[in-house]
């Protein structure tokens, strides 16, 4: 099985390392960085908040993040911070970005698409070791919610298919991979939609769980501890999640229906200070906080995540059976996710930390 992939048919180095990519947050002044009328034609847009997603409606408090930016509260559309945020991500061996989207008439993608215009300026000035991207595309993409219109999932890939699938997003075999933020759907009906959009295995998808997966290619790990309650409540804090990780790995092996693996890192997590852990819902009627904390008992957690993608990655290249699917993408969970503490872009309380931990990481996988 042929396991290429490419940006413009040059083949790449793997694992890539590949930070989750939030394009969320305003600052006083929504209506800085206008989009030009190109990128708005055909499109239905909310209001754009003002200090979205610093100190907004999604808060329980005044803030909706528990560390402070070492760059202070930006805006997602500053070039001069998204460039500073892609030279950073390189200095400390990351390959690129997995950029959180949620839909065509969502302010995700507004926001999103000054990153896309930075990182093709980027890219024109860095042609022999360009930034890479994938898109990770949110099921809330389809709820009409915080006031935007929803269209069917073929019509999101539409678009995606048109605006943001360009040369330097990441595909397989010249098909582009794309991961999918799952809440309430199956992979089933994306996968009917990409045959429709793109052809018959014209698109990559990258699924959240290993079992119940039929029509995905893929699967990832995202934040979790080891064991939680049936409410979603997680009681340990000392709880890394790297022993599930492991035995997530085994577990994808045994789903002959995906192909690969996307790897899952994450430095700790922290929501106490936003409104949807505290708020009950009808599906979830608990209130549940939850914490991982950065430093366990038995080490760093970033640290202690990245040890079980390295373990698996050795038995892969070693011929053990039970590590036989590949491992071409570690996914950092995440880059910039201020409002649940999983950001390992630098902030006052640790500064530079987690980047070197990733740094000295992308170094010894690449390695292997």
């Amino acid at each position: 099985m042929d396991f290429s992939f490419t940006i413009q048919d040059k083949k790449l180095r793997s694992p890539l390392l590949l930070g989750h990519y939030l394009p969320w947050f305003t600052r006083e002044k929504p209506d800085d960085f206008p989009c030009g009328e190109k990128d708005l034609k055909g499109l239905i847009l909310p209001r754009m908040e003002a200090w979205r997603h610093w100190r907004d409606s999604r808060s329980q408090y005044k803030r909706t993040h528990l560390y402070q930016p070492l760059w202070g509260e930006y805006d997602s559309r500053d070039p001069q911070i998204i460039r500073k945020q892609i030279e950073t991500a390189k200095k400390y061996g990351l390959d690129g970005f997995i950029v959180n989207l949620y839909g065509k008439n969502s302010v995700e993608n507004i926001i999103g698409l000054s990153f896309l215009k930075e990182l093709e300026k980027y890219n024109f000035e860095h042609r022999d070791d360009p930034f890479l991207y994938m898109i990770s595309f949110d099921s809330q993409a389809q709820w009409p919610t915080e006031g935007k219109t929803p269209v069917s999932i073929e019509e999101d890939f539409e678009y995606l298919r048109d605006k943001w699938f360009g040369k330097y997003c990441i595909s397989r075999n010249g098909a582009p991979c794309m991961a999918i933020f799952v809440y309430d759907r199956k992979a089933s009906e994306y996968r009917r939609a990409a045959d429709t959009v793109f052809g018959k295995d014209g698109l990559d998808i990258i699924w959240p769980s290993c079992d119940g997966s039929e029509g995905a290619d893929a699967a990832y790990a995202w934040v979790r501890p080891d064991s939680f309650e049936r409410d979603g409540s997680w009681f340990d804090t000392d709880n890394p999640g790297d022993k599930w990780l492991e035995s997530y790995y085994l577990a994808c092996n045994k789903n002959r229906n995906l192909r690969y693996i996307m790897g899952g890192v994450w430095p700790g997590f922290n929501d106490l200070l936003v409104s949807w852990a505290w708020n009950p819902n009808p599906s979830n009627p608990a209130i549940r906080p939850r914490v991982m904390c950065r430093e366990s008992t038995r080490g760093n957690s970033l640290e202690l995540t990245f040890m079980a993608a390295e373990n698996y990655l050795r038995r892969h290249k070693n011929g053990d059976p039970s590590c036989a699917k590949p491992m071409p993408f570690i996914q950092i969970v995440t880059w910039n996710d201020w409002a649940e503490a999983t950001n390992v872009e630098p902030d006052a309380d640790f500064g530079f930390k987690s980047l070197e931990i990733c740094a000295k990481f992308a170094k010894r996988l690449k390695e292997i």
